[in-house]
């Protein structure tokens, strides 16, 4: 595989630290599989696992690369909950916390930017080095996490849609 000197830039990662510390790709992609079995519920559809993410539709991409050179497309196929696009290809369904954060912030002027560190900074998460894997899995998590204890919040709900009374042209309903 070519690695492009720019993501390796961007990233902090060597070609030293690939070859040293770097794990198999398909032992990865393997491992992912086996991951999402052991966390699903049951076996039925609506249960399959979907992947969640910041901005995870630039990641999705690389997922499914991987997948497909472990030769375990078929197997993600089954794993995770998705659907065919019109060509036929696998798209596994996701939850991004980018878009959640574009609703959760849509009336906040001063958010300009939905960054995973900018967000986790305004929800009040901690996040101890942007752009490390596990510390960026870690703070994605605790902020749907947030957003879903927002969901759920029963203040605000005294703010009732005033019925209307329905009417046609000739009869009333």
């Amino acid at each position: 595989m070519k690695y492009e000197q720019t993501a390796l830039d961007y990233s902090a990662i060597t070609m030293e630290m690939l070859r040293t510390q770097g794990v198999d790709m398909k032992k990865v992609a393997g491992e992912v599989i086996a991951f999402a079995k052991r966390s699903t519920l049951s076996k039925g559809y609506q249960c399959k696992p979907v992947l969640v993410g910041q901005n995870i539709a630039f990641d999705i991409g690389f997922l499914q690369q991987l997948m497909n050179y472990a030769g375990l497309a078929a197997e993600f196929e089954k794993t995770f909950s998705g659907t065919k696009d019109y060509y036929g290809n696998f798209q596994p369904h996701y939850i991004d916390t980018l878009a959640m954060g574009r609703l959760a912030f849509a009336a906040d002027p001063e958010v300009t930017s939905y960054k995973l560190e900018l967000v986790a900074s305004k929800l009040g998460v901690e996040l101890d080095d942007a752009h490390d894997a596990a510390a960026d899995v870690t703070a994605t998590l605790d902020i749907l996490g947030v957003y879903t204890s927002r969901l759920r919040q029963t203040e605000g709900a005294a703010i009732a849609i005033q019925k209307k009374e329905k009417t046609r042209k000739y009869f009333k309903i």
